[in-house]
């Protein structure tokens, strides 16, 4: 194997390169492990991966991002995971206050059928207190579906005992 040119000659310059330099080059994936962190190369990402996406921006928006310099799509970034994590916190307390409205409209709903049912001229039985009882008790765990099962359920048993009387 004959002797390689130097890349640079005396002063610095770098010569360009001929077909011998390229026939001899040998591809980064085919260099030993350690010479290969010498080089460098990208190692692999050490934060969560990100997705390449195309997306249109107002001029104003990306203008403004830019003006901070080196960083600016991250900085990007960061501004719009801070967005979607204050929508999901405001969504999450917009169904929390939701959940809890309907939960009181229940407790007052039952508490108003056991009212009518207690002063009714037809006394409830036994069986209708319980399952007006345990509705509550759904209620109070937040299982609404289940508490509304349970007073219909109290009230057809109540109707059908107030007309075989």
């Amino acid at each position: 194997m004959a002797k390689q040119k130097p890349l640079t000659d005396q002063e610095g310059t770098v010569r360009e390169l001929g077909d011998a330099d390229f026939a001899e080059a040998v591809a980064f994936s085919k260099l030993p492990q350690s010479l290969r962190r010498k080089v460098g190369g990208r190692g692999p990402q050490k934060g969560p991966t990100k997705e390449r996406v195309t997306i249109r921006l107002s001029k104003d928006v990306v203008e403004a991002f830019r003006s901070g310099g080196p960083g600016w799509q991250s900085r990007m970034d960061e501004e719009l995971n801070k967005t979607v994590q204050n929508f999901r916190d405001s969504l999450a307390s917009h169904l929390t206050r939701r959940l809890l409205d309907k939960q009181t409209d229940l407790k007052t709903r039952i508490e108003g059928i056991a009212g009518t049912l207690k002063n009714a001229p037809y006394p409830p039985s036994v069986t209708v207190q319980e399952l007006i009882e345990q509705a509550c008790l759904e209620a109070d765990e937040g299982r609404l579906k289940e508490a509304e099962t349970l007073i219909e359920k109290a009230i057809r048993k109540y109707q059908q005992g107030r007309y075989a009387a």
